[in-house]
């Protein structure tokens, strides 16, 4: 699935763009918190286990805080953006272009 077919699929579905954002701080979160602690058996997770033991992994600890932080700021400048979609879609191309070796060097491409 290519990204525009993404953003098409999900305009379609008319979401509320301001819980997606605040679904994936939480996402975020718990991917972080399981890293840490490794365990699901604890009642302290959002999103389910499955989930957390499948993209755990996937992430490093650092590449998990530069994506919660990308999307707090996108949560904090909602309120700016001319339309929650727009926000919600620029936060997902701030995910896509950074990585923390991007961010440390300053790259975008």
């Amino acid at each position: 699935m290519t990204f525009a077919t993404l953003l098409e699929e999900l305009r379609q579905k008319a979401p509320n763009y301001r819980s997606l954002l605040d679904e994936l701080v939480i996402a975020f979160h718990d991917l972080a918190l399981y890293q840490l602690i490794g365990r699901t058996d604890l009642e302290v997770f959002s999103i389910n286990r499955q989930l957390l033991e499948q993209y755990a992994p996937v992430f490093t600890p650092q590449q998990i805080q530069l994506y919660y932080q990308i999307v707090l700021e996108g949560v904090q400048e909602y309120q700016y953006a001319t339309d929650g979609r727009s926000a919600f879609e620029m936060t997902l191309l701030r995910l896509l272009a950074f990585t923390p070796e991007k961010k440390n060097s300053g790259a975008v491409n």
